[in-house]
C-alpha cells in the first residue's frame, strides 16, 4: 500500500492537481472512519471526491488515478 500511495503522489505532483486525504468519523457510534479522498483541478477549478471505508483505500487511489489521468488529457485535448 505504501507503494501505491508513493506512485499515486508521484503522479498527482507531476500533474496539475492538489489532493487531500483525510479521515472522518460519520456518527457518534461509528467506529471505522471513512477516508475521503479530493483531487482538485487547479486549472479548471473542478473536484473530484470519493469517500470509503478505510479499508477500501486502495480503491479511493485507483479512483483518484483515474480522475488524474482524465484531467491529464483533457488539458492536452486528445
Amino acid at each position: 500500500m505504501k507503494e501505491k500511495m508513493r506512485e499515486f503522489q508521484k503522479l498527482a505532483d507531476e500533474s496539475k492537481v492538489d489532493f487531500f486525504l483525510e479521515c472522518r468519523y460519520e456518527g457518534e457510534y461509528d467506529r471505522h472512519p471513512n477516508m475521503v479522498l479530493t483531487v482538485w483541478d487547479r486549472e479548471e477549478g473542478r473536484e473530484f471526491c470519493q469517500s470509503d471505508a478505510w479499508d477500501m483505500l486502495d480503491g479511493l487511489l485507483d479512483q483518484a488515478t483515474e480522475w488524474i489521468r482524465k484531467i491529464n488529457l483533457d488539458s492536452f485535448k486528445f
